[in-house]
């Protein structure tokens, strides 16, 4: 049998980053039931926003070196410069240990001089685990930049979500509250940076056995590469949390509560978009340095849409079971149903281009994409600051899913003139047509539980016949192959 392409090892690994991202967004929406319910809007919403506060400080605490390591392994590896590898693992590792205890530190200073007693409190809860999460990521995008999926995956998407909601779980058996919610979050990123640890060594077996090995750390070479990245991070984090901190601050802790278990249900259509991107960044970083364009741009188009093709599903079932989704909460949820349609539209957009916004950062503009993270942090903050004053978490939907669209707009048009490479073709195309009008359809013409449920059916049952219709490529067929060969051999075990 032929080695695998191209497009079929991403496909491969994706996969694997797939199912282990279904794990942890259904075993995350499982603990915000359990919190906004044990929690209340308020108390719920005061969980959201520290919580928050410390994803915030862990994007900028890694200075963008859990990016900066998946290009220097690349580059390094196609080079065999072992030493450089070992010093660029070494120093990075190193950096951002040092950048997570800083960054907790900071955070509990911060909690120390908050006027309300209650959201210091929450701070200080929540402080240590950004000196757990920022080695936590680097680990990861170390094991990814070694092709391991199945290790990442483990760490980050099964073994932490699985941990946090069994030891949330407990804390609300014992009626800990706030605080031990909070806790829960800490020892489950500890867990999980145990995990990394283990299998990024196991990674690296024969690169960190070999003794007569000389490390080579070049820390301006990395530090050059990572520092934009980590601003671009930290620009990307804010933009996707900006709405929390800003709802919270112009319309108060309980609004914060409804907004998130909105979010919470928008993410599950955003979820192939992570797994497959962060399949796809090694590849663009391999193809663009042998110069390859051609193979590139016909690898970014089978990428688009094959995530097209994963995601469209998903957003449907959310566009049309919108209200029995919300009505899984508690009744004081309710107002959440506004602000997930609106979120809908902005996480489809992001998402069908993904892979190609990936092309700037991973071909080493990041200078370029730093400035394309400030320009829509800025754009985020007006509308926000204009919106939510008015409409509460609506607006801060509606600001999001603004900002989402343009900033997803414009870097396409970057990655055309740059680097001649664009997403979309006819198949992508027609399976985003046929998506929205069944989605759209159904919602219209369907009411109550039973209807809409019968509704998502034929809805999806359409949108499938479509992806069918248009996947026999070459590349599909490929993918399809080695698909039923795994069930084959998985049945000739049994």
């Amino acid at each position: 049998m032929s080695p695998p392409s191209a497009a079929a090892r991403v496909a491969g690994g994706a996969g694997i980053v797939l199912a282990g991202a279904f794990v942890d967004r259904g075993l995350r929406f499982a603990v915000n039931w359990l919190l906004s319910g044990a929690l209340g809007p308020a108390g719920f919403g005061l969980y959201t926003w520290a919580s928050t506060w410390a994803a915030t400080v862990t994007a900028f605490a890694p200075l963008g070196l859990d990016t900066a390591i998946v290009y220097f392994v690349g580059r390094h590896r196609q080079a065999g410069e072992r030493g450089r590898e070992l010093g660029a693992l070494r120093l990075g590792l190193g950096l951002s240990a040092a950048m997570g205890a800083l960054g907790a530190v900071g955070m509990g200073a911060a909690a120390l001089i908050v006027d309300d007693p209650a959201r210091g409190s929450a701070l200080a809860w929540a402080a240590p685990s950004v000196a757990l999460w920022t080695p936590l990521m680097f680990l990861v995008g170390a094991q990814r930049a070694a092709k391991d999926m199945r290790g990442s995956t483990m760490a980050l998407q099964v073994l932490l979500p699985a941990a946090l909601a069994g030891l949330s779980g407990v804390g609300v058996a014992l009626g800990l509250g706030l605080p031990g919610a909070l806790a829960s979050l800490v020892l489950a990123t500890g867990l999980g940076l145990g995990w990394a640890i283990r299998g990024a060594r196991r990674a690296y077996r024969g690169l960190l056995a070999d003794r007569a090995l000389r490390p080579e750390a070049d820390p301006r070479a990395l530090l050059g590469f990572s520092l934009p990245q980590g601003l671009t991070a930290a620009a990307f984090r804010l933009n996707s949390t900006l709405d929390v901190l800003m709802l919270a601050a112009l319309a108060g802790d309980e609004a914060v509560g409804v907004y998130k278990v909105a979010a919470s249900l928008a993410a599950f259509g955003a979820l192939p978009s992570n797994a497959v991107v962060s399949v796809f960044n090694p590849w663009i970083v391999e193809l663009h340095r042998k110069g390859d364009r051609a193979a590139l741009n016909a690898l970014l188009k089978t990428v688009t849409r094959w995530l097209i093709a994963l995601s469209a599903p998903a957003f449907v079932a959310l566009l049309v079971l919108a209200e029995p989704l919300i009505g899984l909460f508690d009744p004081a949820y309710a107002t959440a149903l506004i602000p997930l349609l609106v979120l809908l539209g902005g996480q489809a957009a992001q998402t069908a281009c993904a892979p190609a916004m990936r092309l700037i950062p991973m071909s080493g503009r990041t200078w370029l994409n730093l400035a394309n993270g400030a320009a829509a942090l800025a754009l985020n903050l007006g509308l926000n600051a204009l919106l939510i004053p008015a409409g509460g978490a609506p607006g801060a939907a509606l600001a999001a899913a603004l900002t989402l669209s343009l900033w997803s707009g414009w870097r396409l048009v970057e990655v055309w003139h740059l680097l001649r490479c664009w997403p979309f073709e006819w198949r992508g195309g027609l399976i985003l047509g046929a998506s929205a009008a069944a989605g759209l359809g159904a919602r219209a013409l369907t009411d109550g539980l039973g209807g809409r449920a019968l509704g998502a059916l034929i809805a999806l049952m359409a949108v499938g016949a479509v992806i069918l219709a248009v996947s026999r490529t070459p590349e599909d067929r490929e993918v399809l192959q080695r698909v039923r060969q795994k069930l084959g051999r998985v049945r000739g075990a049994r």
